[in-house]
Parts: structure tokens; sequence; C-alpha cells
């Protein structure tokens, strides 16, 4: 699989391509990730599913596939068109990382409620 820093990508949409896109980019990708973990709590604490291995994953990959169908329309308005990855590699690059990061959120919030 071709490595691509999905998060440059993002940074180059707002900025043009060297350090202050990738900074740009990192920040949106992290901020978003925190706003992420903020749902994640509330539903859980609104017992949504619980903090669980299986419910991390279905909400990450859940989310990954929202990335997945917005990663045309990222393409479509995106500075260096035709230089993102695309195809079932990068979608699958782009599931796992995200169910990774659910199973990861759910595993440090059952550990904070105990």
């Amino acid at each position: 699989m071709r490595r691509t820093d999905m998060a440059g990508a993002l940074g180059t949409m707002l900025a043009g391509p060297g350090t202050a896109a990738a900074v740009l980019g990192r920040m949106l990708h992290l901020g978003m990730g925190a706003v992420f973990v903020v749902v994640y709590a509330l539903l859980w604490s609104t017992r949504v599913g619980a903090a669980t291995l299986g419910s991390g994953i279905v909400f990450g990959l859940f989310r990954g596939l929202v990335a997945v169908r917005a990663m045309p329309a990222m393409q479509s308005v995106h500075p260096r068109r035709g230089q993102l990855p695309t195809g079932g590699t990068a979608a699958m690059g782009v599931l796992v990382g995200h169910g990774l990061y659910g199973l990861a959120v759910a595993t440090v919030y059952a550990a904070w409620l105990e």
C-alpha cells in the first residue's frame, strides 16, 4: 500500500503545499478526532451502545465509511487533483485506521470509567 499523508492532504486543501499545510492538516485532523471523542462519550453516557471493543470498532468504522464516501468530493475540490489515493487500498487504509481509532477511544474511555 502506498503511504499517503492524509492529514497533510487535508491541509493542502486550505494552504499551499509545505510545512504550513502539513501543520494545519494535522491540527484539523486532531481537532476532528477530539470532537469525535466527545461524541462517542456522549453516546456511551446516554446508553447508545457501551464503551466496549466492539462498539468502539463499529463507531470507528462508521466514521471511516463517512470519510471514504467523502473522498471523491475531496478529490474534486482538492488543488492537487489526481495525486491523492483512491480505490480499494486507500479505502481499506482509512477504514482500518478509523476502526483502530474507535477501538482505542473505547479502551481508554472504559478504563477511565473504572
